[in-house]
């Protein structure tokens, strides 16, 4: 059993380190793929995860929802394959907007962010999501944000 479980969106419990501030999280198996020509695997049951099983490097986001004028503080995917990257988008919601879409943290899988660009979630102008770009048969467990 993996040390950190999971439970729809919210962190039971993390034998890894102190928790601090608040915390959302989600399973594997809420990632979606970016196109419908992907195909995956969503493990149900046990194991709460989403494997690519298409040839090559595919994306896949899930949606983030943070309350307005939280501070992220860190954030971790976790999955098989510590070379796949990760990273916490902010995108506009008003298609007027000229500005486009800007990454608040990314790493690799397994590894923590705690250097966040634009910290505070403005749910008014941005919504948010996380991408992971997976390579073929691997898969991501689950997702971590700390937040204040």
């Amino acid at each position: 059993m993996a040390d950190t479980l999971i439970t729809g969106t919210t962190l039971i419990e993390d034998k890894r380190s102190a928790i601090s501030g608040r915390v959302w999280s989600c399973a594997g198996q809420v990632f979606r793929p970016s196109t419908d020509t992907v195909t995956f695997l969503n493990a149900t049951g046990v194991d709460l995860f989403l494997e690519n099983n298409d040839a090559g490097d595919r994306m896949f986001h899930a949606a983030v929802h943070l309350p307005h004028g939280a501070k992220v503080t860190a954030v971790i995917v976790h999955g098989d394959d510590a070379t796949d990257v990760w990273s916490l988008r902010r995108n506009p919601i008003n298609e007027g907007l000229a500005a486009s879409t800007s990454v608040m943290a990314t790493s690799t899988m397994g590894t923590e962010d705690t250097s966040i660009t634009d910290d505070i979630i403005d749910n008014n102008t941005y919504c948010y999501s996380l991408l992971v770009i997976l390579a073929q048969n691997k898969e991501v467990d689950g997702a971590r944000i700390r937040f204040d």
